[in-house]
């Protein structure tokens, strides 16, 4: 168990997403962007999302993934008056395109050594084969690349403490009978094209000091509730306030969806927040079965949390 200590709070910032929508009001715990319509947002099929984490006068900020393309995350976070050298850290969730699109972009313009937190294997080579046999990649990180552009790189299965009651889970560890991972993925091997577990799927967990547990996925292809278990045990506390992030339910069948609501029932977060792959199915049944707990995402939106009253 770690000791993690404890934030006293945190904006997220959602600089990608996959949808926009200037029509929806902004209701605690989210203040969202508001422009005129000429200044509008890009979204696109990825997640970015600017995390600062306050602990009295003490803040760390933390750039998780950069997107699909390397245009919308730089555009957005022009739009939304960023400051990327304010970064402190840069935590790749796992080793898609969809979240590391505009990432030598972004590190050029944070423009000085930043510390680069992944699982070793982010830097395997990805493949999408569909069941018709088509087939997408390699998807292909170049470590020495990212530290010619100032990336520090910490490479490790295990989890990483980057600011106050803040942690990456590490290797995410899989106990659940109903998250299946996504079966189309594979990965080069000792020579050999095999499946693909995504074990470098990783996520955030921010411990506050009153309320409990925000864990922030960027896919949770190890499964969103094997992630909040996961981060449970990591952290020693049972109590979770928010869950944030990609879910990968998208075309999920009925039976995972069923479950996952049913643990997300017996979980009990204050706010669900689903994001990016999560998929519409998903995200229309969370919206009607736990409405009192849903927040639509939408790019340039800001959860503040605890959330103000």
């Amino acid at each position: 168990m770690l000791l993690l200590g404890d934030a006293d709070r945190v904006e997220i910032l959602v600089l990608m997403d996959n949808y926009a929508d200037v029509l929806v009001p902004s209701v605690p715990p989210v203040k969202r962007y508001v422009a005129e319509l000429s200044e509008q947002l890009i979204a696109e099929h990825g997640l970015s999302l600017l995390i600062k984490v306050f602990r009295g006068d003490r803040c760390r900020t933390i750039l998780m993934d950069a997107g699909l393309t390397r245009v919308g995350v730089p555009y957005n976070a022009e739009k939304l008056g960023v400051n990327f050298r304010e970064v402190d850290f840069f935590f790749l969730s796992h080793g898609h395109l969809d979240h590391y699109g505009a990432l030598e972009d972004v590190l050029k313009k944070i423009g000085k050594p930043v510390t680069f937190v992944a699982h070793p294997d982010v830097f395997l080579p990805k493949y999408v084969i569909l069941p018709n046999g088509n087939t997408r990649g390699p998807m292909i990180l170049d470590p020495e690349k990212l530290k010619s552009l100032g990336a520090k790189l910490m490479i490790t299965k295990s989890p990483v403490q980057l600011a106050p009651g803040t942690t990456t889970t590490g290797e995410v560890e899989r106990t659940t009978d109903f998250e299946k991972g996504f079966p189309v993925m594979y990965t080069i091997k000792d020579d050999k094209l095999v499946r693909d577990e995504i074990l470098d799927d990783q996520s955030l967990v921010i411990r506050l000091r009153k309320e409990g547990l925000v864990v922030i996925s960027g896919c949770a292809h190890a499964g969103i509730i094997n992630t909040i278990l996961h981060a449970q045990k990591i952290t020693g506390t049972k109590k979770v306030y928010a869950v944030i992030g990609g879910f990968h339910l998208s075309g999920a069948p009925d039976t995972t969806i069923n479950k996952t609501i049913e643990m997300f029932r017996e979980i009990d977060p204050t706010y669900i927040i689903p994001m990016h792959c999560t998929g519409f199915k998903a995200i229309s049944r969370i919206s009607t079965e736990l409405r009192e707990k849903f927040v639509l995402s939408t790019v340039g939106m800001r959860v503040i949390l605890p959330s103000p009253t």
